[in-house]
């Protein structure tokens, strides 16, 4: 595979992966899998994960974090909206949709793409719009002010291609904002291949350079970067991670997530930019 960034072919080992080759490019420094998954056992693989070990979703472990994801997505939209004023926003991997319905609930129009069935299907149950499918190959008409990619740019075949998408979809001057592990961070530097985030489904590895850089190319301006995932990395790294939190202690971990990004610690970065006119 040639980088998705900037084109180049040459490339070196980075690590094995079980039967994954993770490498990294000679010229930019983008790391990559260079034999992902295919995109029928992609989807497979993220029905299986919202469904868990049964058939009902909200058993799931994803679905018993819902009063975490609910205030993590209010944290969210409390930063987006300082930043402009929102009237519509696309969500891009929306799961099961647990941002978009918090920003129903505060009077913002939403539509959500979700490549898995069974993600999907539990979204619109919650009366979102969700397409379903692959977003480069999702017919969207509307345009938006912000566009959103919560954890799922790195699951994607071409995320240059999803990033340029989404500037033409955004209204002239409109907000992105892109949710991905750091490679560069203190986390993944330590453990190395053990780091957390080298999934069978990642696809892609950014650090924040390289992160800027493909911004840049599909013309976008950063206009802040933020570390998040301080706690998740710890209680996960240590093998205690539990999806399920109590509204008492997704409070608590917010609170340290947020002092710690501070200090520029947390393996996931957040990267607010503004599509250039």
């Amino acid at each position: 595979m040639k980088c998705n960034t900037c084109e180049s072919d040459s490339s070196e080992l980075y690590f094995l992966n079980g039967n994954f080759r993770v490498v990294k490019c000679k010229n930019c420094g983008l790391v990559y899998l260079d034999n992902p998954m295919s995109k029928e056992e992609a989807k497979k693989h993220y029905d299986e994960f919202f469904k868990g070990q049964g058939s009902n979703v909200a058993e799931s472990e994803y679905a018993k974090g819902r009063s975490f994801r609910l205030l993590e997505a209010s944290k969210r939209l409390d930063v987006i909206c300082s930043i402009m004023p929102m009237d519509r926003i696309l969500d891009v991997g929306t799961g099961l949709g647990y941002f978009l319905y918090e920003a129903q609930n505060r009077g913002i129009q939403t539509v959500g793409v979700e490549l898995s069935s069974v993600a999907a299907d539990y979204a619109r149950s919650l009366g979102l719009e969700v397409y379903q499918g692959d977003f480069l190959e999702t017919d969207i008409s509307e345009r938006f002010s912000a566009v959103t990619f919560w954890a799922s740019l790195e699951h994607m075949y071409d995320p240059k291609a999803a990033l340029r998408k989404a500037a033409e979809l955004l209204v002239p001057g409109g907000l992105l904002v892109v949710e991905t592990g750091d490679i560069g961070s203190i986390q993944a530097r330590i453990f190395g291949k053990h780091w957390r985030l080298f999934q069978d489904d990642h696809n892609f590895y950014y650090s924040s350079a390289t992160l800027d850089e493909v911004l840049r190319i599909v013309g976008f301006k950063i206009i802040r970067t933020k570390h998040d995932g301080f706690v998740e990395g710890l209680v996960k790294q240590l093998g205690i991670w539990r999806a399920s939190l109590s509204p008492v202690t997704s409070q608590l971990k917010q609170v340290v997530n947020e002092w710690a990004g501070k200090l520029g610690l947390g393996d996931v970065m957040i990267k607010y930019a503004v599509k250039l006119e």
